[in-house]
């Protein structure tokens, strides 16, 4: 999909139907009023294929009127200027009269210009694009052909306010279906196939009538509101069922996830029987995480030792050949793996387990240490086979095959291996070319370490030959990269600046604290009511960790972190002297993001001030509420700043609309007003995270030009 010229009124929407290196067929349709941009992104965007292979079915924006100012002359029409009743006059294009500045909302960061996604329909063999019913006022996402092709299922979101949903995983959503009835036949055998190859291409796509009558939609989860929130719905091979994600109803941004199964009944056109297979897991049961023949639980189905639950959003389970098995990738502690579930047993098994080397974590520094697992995600699922990409924070993806998971689930292949065993040279200069990065992955170890007290644990990565303080004996000068969130995680994937890091000496440590996920949901909710507390304490427990078991350099100390990484950056910042912070687009002062920030509920929700099945609250803010939030910024310890003197480097993207650039411009100058030393970048028309490649370039190489130059490196 793509699209032609730069006025709105005059863009070309152009849609390729490919078979191998041939064009078959193409459709292309102009701004009519009708349709908007398409949208393929992980919120909402998504395409399927019909099962003849012959339609697809889309989410694009559904398109408004222009708007027109309501007093502008031409708008003003007086009786002789309107057409008789029964003249034949052509119908004006409707107008938005009046509507120029009414302000409508969008569903925030990464999604500005987006207010009414909605389902379309491409018949390539007719050359048309039709939209589809669906309920008025709802945004709709993840569509799926039915097993016969006559109808679409759907998730619907619907609010009275729209709230950013982008890596929200909590929203609540609904499934809902469609009829497609075939023109002239409901026959889906009697659909012509598409075109041959080297055929003309099918008419231009215009406005035509929609596929379906209005209002011809229905709930199609019975029963109806039985769920709090339904995401990434996946028929199996034999059309009998459905398999999706959920979620408790629960308002923080993301945590522990359901894994549903439920019938399809051509009947009723409805997913019914919804039987849950994995539920929450409160708290993962003790164990070697990294054994694969776990014993059973008892009174329970075999489940891999140390089993926190599925918290992937964005990855779809998928049946396998068999209509029994799916597969699953989940975050599990501070790696990924691909997880086989049987949905009539509820068994699973850790298959990425077998992807592990054997010698991969020896020789660990601390007996507090473990191996670290790398970590996987599923790229693609064909039939039994399966693809992933497999990476450590030292060392780039690399593609691996299981040729069928069903029959054959420890046997994994790796594509293009083309690694060999390299060793620095004595000078320790890398050579150039791509040897660099093997020589930074063969030269440097990362292994994780679990806090005594808790279950949470820190990735650690350190350089084989670290740069010697001024005595020549000082261990490796240390980055703490605490992630975002505050309910996300860091896995043990590859790291462009961790790499960088390594090469120069500096070792990395990347914090799981309290709210991270993989760590069973009463971790995830363990920060409720304690932001700005108990993760600070917890990043600072690391360091004192590392520092005490002689791994870091304790005088060499540097923060990177973003979004919340940068709430925790700041903080640490204030309170410690370090040799460096580097914020990108840090929440800093939450009293002030609440009324601006996409998200607002998510302040609430962290500083305790709302229950967390509370959908409303956040709309009126009170005193308390605002205070609780001021104690809970680094704002509240600007003062502190002026002692621990730390150099700063701040990093905004200028259109963000969850963290505002505001909150980074007021640390900014808060800091210069205090005489410290700080410099901010300012990346024009990037959100909160960097979509530019050259912004994010910059981001990467102003990161580390600061952090070593500031290391003494």
């Amino acid at each position: 999909m793509g699209a032609k010229g730069t006025d709105a009124s005059q863009t070309i929407w152009q849609i390729e139907l490919w078979n191998r290196s041939s064009r078959v067929a193409v459709v292309t349709r102009k701004h009519t009023g009708v349709y908007g941009e398409s949208l393929l992104s992980q919120s909402f965007g998504g395409f399927a294929w019909h099962p003849l292979e012959n339609r697809i079915v889309y989410v694009a924006e559904a398109d408004k009127p222009d708007p027109e100012d309501s007093w502008n002359p031409s708008n003003l029409r007086d009786e002789e200027s309107t057409p008789a009743a029964g003249s034949s006059a052509a119908e004006p294009p409707p107008k938005d009269v009046g509507g120029s500045y009414i302000m409508r909302e969008s569903w925030g960061e990464g999604m500005p210009t987006v207010q009414q996604p909605a389902l379309f329909q491409v018949d390539f063999s007719r050359g048309v694009v039709e939209p589809v019913s669906t309920p008025k006022g709802t945004t709709c996402g993840h569509p799926q052909f039915c097993p016969d092709g006559l109808g679409v299922i759907y998730v619907g979101w619907k609010f009275d306010r729209k709230l950013g949903v982008h890596a929200y995983t909590t929203r609540p959503s609904a499934l809902y279906y469609t009829p497609l009835p075939l023109r002239g036949s409901s026959d889906p055998k009697a659909n012509p196939d598409p075109k041959p190859e080297g055929s003309v291409d099918p008419p231009s796509g215009q406005a035509s009538a929609p596929a379906t009558a209005a209002d011809s939609w229905r709930p199609a989860l019975l029963p109806e509101g039985s769920l709090w929130n339904v995401v990434r719905p996946r028929f199996d091979p034999t059309g009998r069922q459905v398999v999706f994600m959920a979620s408790p109803r629960i308002l923080l941004h993301s945590c522990c996830l359901q894994l549903y199964v439920a019938r399809w009944s051509p009947e009723q056109r409805a997913v019914v029987e919804p039987r849950l297979v994995v539920d929450v897991v409160d708290r993962p049961t003790e164990g070697d995480r990294h054994d694969q023949d776990a014993p059973a639980p008892a009174g329970g189905p075999p489940r891999p030792p140390g089993f926190a639950g599925l918290y992937d959003f964005y990855a779809a389970a998928r049946f396998l050949s068999d209509g029994i098995h799916v597969v699953n990738c989940s975050i599990q502690r501070s790696f990924k793996t691909v997880y086989l579930i049987n949905t009539e047993t509820g068994a699973i098994s850790d298959i990425g387990a077998h992807l592990e080397s054997a010698s991969e974590g020896k020789d660990i520094p601390t007996a507090l240490g473990t191996p670290a697992r790398s970590n996987l995600n599923l790229l693609c699922v064909d039939g039994n086979t399966l693809v992933v990409s497999k990476s450590t924070v030292n060392s780039p993806p690399s593609l691996h095959v299981c040729p069928d998971a069903l029959a054959e689930p420890n046997h994994w292949m790796r594509l293009a291996d083309h690694c060999v065993a390299v060793t620095l040279p004595p000078d320790g200069a890398p050579p150039p070319g791509r040897d660099v990065q093997r020589l930074i992955a063969a030269n440097s170890q990362v292994f994780t370490v679990r806090l005594p007290g808790t279950i949470g644990e820190a990735i650690v990565a350190l350089p084989a030959r670290p740069h010697r303080g001024a005595d020549g004996k000082s261990p490796p000068p240390l980055v703490l990269m605490p992630h975002g969130g505050p309910h996300g995680s860091s896995t043990n994937a590859y790291s462009a600046l961790a790499s960088a890091l390594l090469a120069f000496g500096i070792a990395v440590a990347y914090p799981n604290y309290p709210g991270s996920l993989g760590f069973g949901q009463d971790y995830v909710k363990a920060i409720v009511g304690k932001a700005g507390r108990i993760d600070v304490d917890f990043v600072l427990a690391t360091l004192e960790l590392l520092v005490s078991e002689g791994l870091v350099d304790a005088q060499r100390v540097a923060v990177w972190g973003a979004s919340h990484g940068g709430f925790l950056g700041a903080h640490l910042s204030a309170i410690k002297s370090l040799s460096a912070a580097v914020l990108f687009n840090p929440v800093v002062h939450l009293p002030s993001m609440v009324a601006v920030s996409d998200i607002p509920d998510w302040c609430f929700a962290e500083c305790g001030r709302c229950p967390l099945d509370e959908f409303s609250r956040f709309a009126v803010h009170t005193e308390e509420d605002l205070v609780a939030m001021m104690r809970a910024s680094p704002y509240a310890h600007i003062a502190r700043a002026a002692e621990s003197r730390t150099p700063t480097l701040i990093l905004l993207g200028a259109d963000d609309l969850r963290v505002p650039p505001s909150q980074g411009k007021l640390w900014y100058h808060s800091l210069g007003q205090l005489g410290i030393p700080v410099r901010l970048r300012h990346y024009p028309g990037q959100g909160h995270p960097i979509a530019s490649a050259n912004c994010s370039m910059d981001v990467q190489f102003e990161s580390l030009l600061f952090l070593t130059s500031r290391l003494c490196v």
